[in-house]
């Protein structure tokens, strides 16, 4: 919930949807997966990211610490990790600790129930013939269709990310076997 209200400037209007909610919780996800995989120590006399105190400073912009968050993350370098904890602390968002106290039982069940899906070759073949439809979409410039698709695998719970080798997927803890059966 609160990185949901820190994606919006204080003085503008909250908008809250439950994409909102789902794409707060994939992006914590991902960030505190990223940090239990590639550990950075944490010292408490250590230097604060000075572009997120500048954009703090700034009118409390919230949105813009949430973008350079992003660009840290994107960085992946053991100083970018670091500063970027660093940064979320400011927040009172602990990424260190997140992963095991928050979304651990999620996390454990969802690689059980992962591990079935991709045991289960149909559903797995089921959500790779969705991407690449998706890709064609995309490649053909019919965005409508590519979001449709896009949307439909997210609200069964598959998280698409698009790279330059291409799209790849991961199933979210809010996964739905009865929706990814009848994607259409």
């Amino acid at each position: 919930i609160r990185f949901v209200f820190l994606m919006t400037h204080y003085s503008k209007p909250m908008d809250w949807t439950e994409a909102k909610v789902r794409e707060a919780e994939a992006t914590l996800r991902k960030w505190a997966r990223d940090i239990e995989k590639k550990p950075t120590s944490v010292y408490s006399n250590s230097k604060k990211p000075e572009k997120i105190v500048t954009a703090l400073s700034r009118d409390l912009n919230t949105p813009q610490v949430l973008a350079e968050l992003h660009s840290l993350y994107t960085q992946d370098t053991p100083d970018a990790r670091h500063a970027m904890i660093e940064g979320a602390l400011l927040l009172g968002i602990n990424l260190t600790h997140m992963d095991r106290l928050i979304f651990s039982k999620e996390l454990a069940a969802n690689e059980v129930l992962g591990a079935a899906l991709i045991e289960d070759s149909s559903i797995a073949k089921r959500i790779d013939e969705w991407v690449l439809k998706r890709s064609a979409a995309k490649a053909s410039k019919d965005f409508a269709e590519a979001d449709r698709i896009r949307n439909l695998l997210n609200n069964a719970g598959v998280l698409l990310k698009d790279t330059q080798d291409g799209s790849t997927w991961e199933l979210d803890s809010s996964v739905n076997l009865s929706r990814l059966e009848t994607l259409k």
